[in-house]
């Protein structure tokens, strides 16, 4: 399991990578992983280093080339997978591993059956890193989803928050779909963006596409809701309305 710190200005952002560091720790600790540190850096990486942290300074973002000892190890212990004909790897989720105590958050069970729609489920997509989203009213756990780091996702959490009609701050509940007919061309007929029905879809977490994928035609090529609905999705219009309203395309 590899964390990434990026250098950020903001105390808000560096507190959210201090909680989403703490959370892999102690989830690789608790499923006889391996957690390290990759920092872009210099002078954060030395300040670990005296104080005896393991970390990565690389701008290198491909990250198993840096890691690639550790990743051998892990297949042999069978923590991890590699997914058949390309260089990605997934960790392969039980229902054991989805029920731990954390050190700070006390007992985490994580049902598989209402988690559906969070990284934890058996899709083969690669992680690498976790986006640990907390209650900040009660400090408690809402949801584990899928981190492809990028920036956008965390700016469309308090969209979907609003969508949601969650007001706390620093938590988001994740919308689903619906299993239905719905296809990209009656959704774009319906005056909705292209781009936004994209990052609604891909803030799920449910696809293997990227959010950095801007153009229609690529959305049109990977969108299925068909090849979600083996996964029990739900899609709710009035979600995608308020979003396609609030996040304009740039």
């Amino acid at each position: 399991m590899l964390k990434t710190f990026f250098s950020s200005n903001s105390d808000d952002l560096m507190i959210n990578d201090l909680r989403v560091a703490i959370f892999n720790l102690l989830f690789a600790k608790n499923n006889d992983g391996e957690f390290m540190i990759k920092v872009t850096n210099k002078d954060l990486s030395d300040k670990l280093d005296k104080i005896g942290v393991k970390n990565i300074f690389s701008q290198n973002e491909n990250t198993y080339d840096i890691v690639a000892e550790t990743t051998s190890k892990l297949i042999k212990r069978g923590l991890l997978e590699k997914k058949d004909g390309n260089n990605f790897y997934f960790t392969p989720d039980t229902k054991e591993r989805l029920t731990f105590k954390d050190a700070i958050l006390g007992e985490i069970i994580i049902d598989p059956e209402k988690f559906k729609n969070t990284l934890l489920i058996k899709d083969n997509i690669p992680t690498d890193d976790f986006l640990f989203i907390e209650d900040c009213y009660n400090n408690q756990t809402t949801h584990i989803i899928r981190n492809e780091g990028d920036r956008k996702l965390i700016e469309l959490q308090h969209i979907i928050n609003h969508a949601l009609k969650r007001t706390t701050p620093g938590s988001a509940l994740i919308p689903p779909l619906k299993k239905d007919n719905t296809s990209l061309s009656s959704l774009l007929n319906d005056g909705f963006s292209g781009i936004n029905i994209f990052n609604y879809i891909a803030t799920i977490g449910r696809t293997e596409f990227k959010m950095v994928c801007s153009t229609t035609r690529k959305i049109e090529d990977t969108f299925s809701v068909s090849s979600l609905a083996n996964i029990n999705p739900e899609f709710d219009k009035e979600h995608l309305k308020w979003m396609d309203t609030n996040c304009k395309e740039n």
